[in-house]
């Protein structure tokens, strides 16, 4: 099946390393630059952006397979060292939706690799952290702007934990640019003394939970943490993560390894997803 490849209008942006690195190591490839969909090919995405959650939203309403590719849930990109990310950065790669919501049986070699290390879990904290996703995906999930759904979040969990102070802490973006690259305070500054966060999508509640701070997701099956976390009309459950991080380990590649067709599962669930 044919692989179409929705590049952005900037030829410089990183998002074209991994589009070229897909494009490498498959043949079965074609370069999109409209708005155009084939319901007979498998659509390539990289973020939200160039009208892309437009093009997604067509993919899943006319059952259309499609990958999503983006930051990682470890080892990302940081224009700080570019040198070092072109070789090593990490990117998440997902087929027909935004993150992995499920667990799946891999082995622990590659999470072992990304030497990820999962803190005890803390039943103690003053705070809960309210992470909103970027307002394009904000927008796309709920229909709702990132600061509107963060305080209608805020009011729900005030009523549900008194005891508990609310934060709220939105993605930090700056100079066309977003994450820890342009943070003010680090996200641990912000779980430090933290009882739960809770997110929409936010890769904060991967790095919550791997912290053992316990991570509330709002909308189901859109968040990577949707196997480990809590929905936030349930009662906070202490889950176990180690089958989950092996799983997020397998959904996020470097360009080497992009090249060297190691993504071929994703393809294939992207198929097997679709035709379900």
């Amino acid at each position: 099946m044919l692989l179409d490849l929705h590049y952005p209008p900037d030829p410089n942006s990183k998002a074209c390393l991994v589009l070229d690195a897909i494009a490498n190591a498959y043949e079965n490839r074609k370069q999109m630059f409209t708005n155009k969909i084939d319901k007979n090919s498998i659509q390539v995405f990289w973020g939200l952006a160039n009208n892309n959650a437009i093009k997604i939203k067509q993919c899943k309403d006319n059952n259309i397979p499609f990958i999503f590719t983006d930051m990682p849930y470890w080892n990302r990109w940081t224009k700080h060292d570019v040198s070092w990310s072109k070789n090593n950065a990490h990117w998440r790669i997902i087929p027909n939706n935004f993150h992995i919501t499920c667990v799946e049986d891999f082995k622990n070699n590659r999470a072992k690799e990304l030497g990820i290390v999962l803190n005890e879990f803390k039943s103690n904290g003053e705070h809960i952290l309210i992470c909103p996703s970027s307002a394009t995906l904000t927008k796309f999930i709920t229909g709702k702007s990132d600061q509107q759904w963060a305080h209608e979040v805020a009011e729900q969990c005030s009523k549900m934990y008194k005891d508990k102070l609310i934060r709220i802490r939105y993605k930090p973006r700056k100079n066309g640019t977003s994450g820890p690259d342009v943070e003010k305070i680090s996200v641990n500054e912000d779980l430090d003394n933290c009882w739960a966060t809770v997110t929409l999508s936010s890769i904060v509640g991967v790095e919550s939970l791997v912290n053992g701070v316990q991570n509330i997701f709002t909308h189901k099956n859109v968040s990577a943490t949707n196997s480990v976390g809590t929905f936030i009309q349930d009662k906070v459950v202490y889950k176990n993560r180690e089958k989950w991080i092996n799983t997020l380990a397998n959904y996020q590649f470097n360009l080497s390894e992009i090249k060297q067709q190691k993504i071929g599962h994703i393809i294939e669930n992207a198929l097997c997803l679709h035709n379900r």
